[in-house]
This record gives C-alpha cells, sequence and structure tokens, in this order.
C-alpha cells in the first residue's frame, strides 16, 4: 500500500452514514468534470483516507465511508460500487477501476489493493462469504463469515473475474478474463478459467525476475 504523504484524513470521517448517503445521491449522476469535483468533495466529507487526484465516475455506490481508504489518482468507471460497512476497504495509488465493478469488504472482511492495479468491468471482488454450515437453517440465515483479500502491485484483473475470500493475488499477475479466483496467484503468473489455474509465467527468462 501507498505510504504517500499526500493522504488525507476525511474532513468528517465520523459524520453519520445516512447523512453521507443523501448528499452524496444528489451530485452521483452530475455529469462531466462538474460532477467529478462535487464527488470528489463528498468524498473527502466522509472516506477516512482520500489522497490528490481522485475521480468517481456517475451512479457508483459507496457505503461504509469511514472504513474507506484511497490513495492518488484513484479512479472507478460509472456504475461501480465500494462497500465497507463492517469491513475494511484499502486502495492504493494509480489504481483504475472499470465500470459496474463491486469491492465488497462488509461483513467483518478485508480487502487491499496495492498501487498500479487494473481491474476491468464487471469484475466482483468479495471478502465474505455466506456461512452455509448448517442444513437445519437456510443459508440466507446463517450469517457470514469475513475473509481477507489482498491484490498487490501491478495486478491486472480481466473482465468479468470473481476474486472470492482468502485470497492473495501475487505482484503483476494477470487475472484472465471470466476466471474465477479461489486460491492464491503467484507474482508473474497468469490465471485463468473456473477455478482460476495457472496458465504460464509472464517471466520467460528467469533472470528477469
Amino acid at each position: 500500500m501507498s505510504t504517500d504523504r499526500s493522504l488525507k484524513r476525511g474532513w468528517f470521517p465520523g459524520c453519520g452514514e445516512r447523512a453521507l448517503c443523501a448528499v452524496y445521491a444528489l451530485v452521483a449522476w452530475v455529469p462531466g468534470r462538474i460532477g467529478v469535483y462535487l464527488r470528489r468533495a463528498v468524498a473527502r466529507l466522509g472516506v477516512a483516507e482520500v489522497g490528490v487526484g481522485l475521480e468517481l465516475d456517475t451512479g457508483i455506490r459507496i457505503t461504509g465511508w469511514a472504513n474507506i481508504s484511497l490513495g492518488d489518482n484513484f479512479r472507478m468507471m460509472r456504475l461501480g460500487s465500494l462497500h465497507a460497512h463492517n469491513g475494511r476497504l484499502r486502495i492504493g495509488s494509480n489504481v483504475s477501476i472499470g465500470p459496474n465493478t463491486c469491492l465488497a469488504s462488509c461483513d467483518g472482511g478485508l480487502i487491499e489493493v496495492a498501487d498500479s492495479v487494473l481491474i476491468a468491468q464487471n469484475v466482483v471482488i468479495r471478502a465474505a462469504d455466506h456461512r452455509h454450515d448448517r442444513i437445519d437453517l437456510p443459508i440466507i440465515k446463517q450469517g457470514h463469515v469475513g475473509g481477507n483479500i489482498l491484490i498487490d502491485e501491478g495486478v491486472w484483473i480481466g473482465a468479468n473475474a470473481v476474486v472470492t475470500s482468502n485470497v492473495e493475488i501475487g505482484a503483476h499477475a494477470i487475472v484472465g478474463a471470466g476466471a474465477v479466483v479461489t486460491q492464491e496467484v503467484a507474482s508473474f503468473a497468469i490465471v485463468g478459467g473456473v477455478p482460476a489455474r495457472l496458465i504460464r509465467s509472464r517471466i520467460r527468462n528467469p533472470e528477469e525476475a
């Protein structure tokens, strides 16, 4: 994660979630640069840490504002969502997230995204699962169990991929489009499929490592 000193505390990180959501709803769909500036201003009201150059496109949903930190030059395209109620979400600098992508650390989860990560459209990254131990009770009534997701520096996650809880994706790895990542991905690996499996390493020559 970035340790850049430009990261600042939100103006009022403890202010009410409902109030923030109400204010944000007023600016969530404002188009153009004016909308970007308005959403940036609202994010600084409640997000725990916000770097410079924040760009939030239209229609993005945010919950758990005070549990989120965003590094410099973070960009999220339209219709995405950041959920961190009862969880933690930390995103580094120079991270770009495509449209309709969801990062959810709610229900006791933790998601950490390092610097220079590229996440395409329609990706789901979810750091908690439904409990399903009991067979005498519907899964919907069993609650959740939180987990951790760590996405290291320079990772590229392709469109429509899913990353489940308790997974680490190593630095500079590539997750192919439509993959479902259920276990650790090594640095510089290219993985794909359901569940995701190693296709090859980006390192052609061991001396490059």
